[in-house]
């Protein structure tokens, strides 16, 4: 995956820890960029907000908190580095492109030429319903309610 000389053998602990910060594909040790740097900054800014303002700070589950960040980092590794990652998220992108251009087809049916002369009115505002409704149906739905431990009804 990536080309290191057997000098400069570094452990999975390391290539884990280190090479979503640095650039890839290639990642033996180097300087980081100044824009990762800014990001990490940028993370733990935030968190140290969502701690500064929460009304109980001694309630903050940092392993919930820790668990969420590692499970991005591997969802960004797995996208970027695999093959099986860049096929499963091209899918999921042609599949939301693709509800995208129902929303659109939709709209241009309904207003017509208006979608082109006032796009946020008549193509952004219908999208946001037409993809509303589908997430209303989801979430109501008996599998994916079953997920979260409710049943529809009173």
């Amino acid at each position: 995956m990536f080309a290191i000389d057997k000098e400069d053998r570094i452990t999975t602990l390391e290539y884990i820890l280190y090479c979503p910060l640095a650039h890839m594909p290639t990642c033996p040790p180097a300087e980081l960029p100044m824009e990762k740097l800014i990001s990490i900054l940028g993370l733990f800014t935030m968190l140290a907000l969502a701690w500064m303002l929460s009304e109980n700070r001694r309630r903050m589950d940092w392993r919930l908190i820790g668990s969420g960040l590692a499970l991005q980092m591997g969802l960004g590794l797995l996208q970027l580095h695999t093959r099986l990652g860049q096929a499963f998220f091209s899918f999921a992108r042609a599949a939301v492109d693709r509800v995208i251009g129902f929303s659109n087809e939709g709209a241009r049916f309904i207003f017509g030429d208006l979608v082109q002369t006032a796009p946020i009115g008549f193509s952004v505002l219908p999208m946001v319903v037409f993809v509303s409704s589908i997430t209303g149906v989801l979430f109501t739905s008996v599998p994916c309610n079953g997920s979260f431990g409710r049943w529809p009804g009173p």
